[in-house]
């Protein structure tokens, strides 16, 4: 009898460039918040800006609060995603969520600028007369960081909920390249609007994210089905039965999401500190200009979208844990070669190595996670771990580094070693998963014309 083949399943074109565009309009908005807004919170603090290079004005905070405010995305997301994911599955449809609390992101970091606008000059740092303006910048900064944390997880669910399991990795890695792509034009572009005016840079953050609403609600068709909202074997709605979805996954499948999860929790917690104190290791182990920092940046991003679409295709051809094993290789490799070796030149080439390993694992870990859960129906609670894990990485990463760095009296290489041993550990764990465990699946014909 001949061996049957799977269908051979088409890209959907129109649907990878709307997923990637969501993407895109996300790491434009985080992009330039999380560069344009610490400016605002510290701006008119005696012990800021000391050279006069800035003319912001702002609320005069110091770097500590700064950093506690700047964290509540973080936490936002580590705690709620899963939540809003799982509240996502219960709805009738997701779509609506999308497109609803999408809008409403648009809408309040539009109106954010309108806070720290309205700060008088004479009256920058002085932070009792500045009531209204802190007043409105932190409720319209928290109103968008809410609507993101739903949109973002009930997205999550309705996009693999379309995508085939057969082609996921390579969904991913086209949207891989356009969230870097929106971090490049962040980084690029918004500089030259904010010289403009302040509020330009959010303003076309809004804009972008509004297109990528309206692409959804016209575009995009939700398989009927895709939610519990029709599952008579789920508990009721309500706090009670926001975790019914997750019950309906065995205990084997359950530990195979947190051992992927936890396996990009534990590659980016080493990889994490060195993001923030790139510069800082630049300057004091090397004894460069702080300047260099963002060249290296660029080149890190270079790596990074060398080898999104590739890393797609080629686990295609030879599984996806085996990418993520290749992955945390090189960043072993990498980590030990500069921290051993203290060179800026040879240090560009190992960025553009992690840069490609971590693209590499953003593209595989994803699409693992929803294959080891099958049912579409609870993608959105699964999902919002896997993204809760890297989240609560990146809010413990950077203060765990800094700790390290500072017993060490200010050695920043130690970071290269951080990104030596995580890896390794997140190869360790990796390796117990089974043969199969997160491996796509074959295209159905069904699937075929998706």
């Amino acid at each position: 009898m001949a061996k049957q083949t799977a269908p051979k399943i088409k890209m959907n074109w129109k649907y990878v460039i709307i997923f990637g565009l969501w993407g895109a309009a996300w790491n434009i908005i985080w992009g330039v918040y999380n560069n344009y807004m610490p400016v605002f919170w510290q701006s008119g603090n005696p012990n800021y800006n000391v050279l006069g290079a800035s003319t912001a004005v702002g609320f005069g905070m110091g770097a500590f609060v700064t950093g506690l405010i700047m964290s509540i995305d973080n936490l936002s997301n580590a705690i709620l995603g899963p939540v809003f994911g799982a509240i996502s599955d219960r709805a009738r449809s997701r779509k609506p969520l999308v497109v609803l609390f999408g809008l409403l992101t648009a809408t309040f970091y539009a109106l954010l600028p309108l806070g720290f606008l309205s700060i008088p000059a004479d009256k920058s740092g002085q932070f009792n007369s500045l009531m209204l303006p802190f007043v409105l910048t932190v409720g319209f900064a928290f109103l968008m960081i809410l609507s993101w944390s739903v949109a973002l997880n009930a997205e999550s669910g309705l996009r693999y909920s379309i995508i085939p399991s057969a082609i996921r990795t390579q969904v991913y890695s086209y949207g891989a390249v356009f969230g870097g792509l929106g971090f490049v034009l962040t980084f690029t572009m918004s500089n030259l609007f904010y010289k403009i005016h302040p509020g330009f840079p959010f303003w076309i953050g809004a804009g972008f994210l509004l297109l990528c609403v309206i692409l959804y609600q016209f575009f995009i068709v939700e398989p009927a089905g895709a939610t519990l909202a029709a599952d008579e074997n789920v508990e009721a709605a309500g706090l009670k039965g926001i975790a019914s979805g997750w019950n309906l996954l065995s205990g084997e499948q359950k530990k195979n999401i947190f051992t992927i999860a936890f396996t990009k929790f534990l590659i980016w917690f080493g990889v994490a500190g060195l993001e923030t104190f790139a510069s800082s290791y630049v300057v004091n182990n090397l004894g460069l200009d702080e300047s260099k920092a963002g060249m290296l940046i660029a080149i890190y991003f270079l790596g990074y979208l060398f080898m999104a679409i590739p890393a797609g295709y080629i686990s295609a051809k030879i599984g996806r844990k085996t990418m993520l094993k290749i992955a945390c290789v090189a960043f072993i490799v990498a980590g030990l070669t500069q921290y051993f070796l203290h060179s800026l030149t040879l240090m560009y080439f190992v960025l553009v190595i992690a840069g490609a390993a971590n693209s590499t694992t953003d593209v595989m870990i994803q699409p693992m996670i929803a294959d080891v859960a099958t049912l579409k129906k609870i993608m959105g609670v699964v999902l919002g771990i896997g993204s809760s894990m890297v989240t609560l990485a990146s809010i413990l990463a950077v203060p765990f580094w800094g700790a390290v760095i500072q017993s060490l009296n200010n050695d920043f290489s130690i970071l290269w070693i951080g990104m030596a041993i995580f890896p390794t550990l997140g190869f360790l764990l990796v390796s117990t998963l089974g043969k199969e465990v997160g491996e796509a699946k074959a295209a159905t014909a069904e699937e075929a014309n998706w």
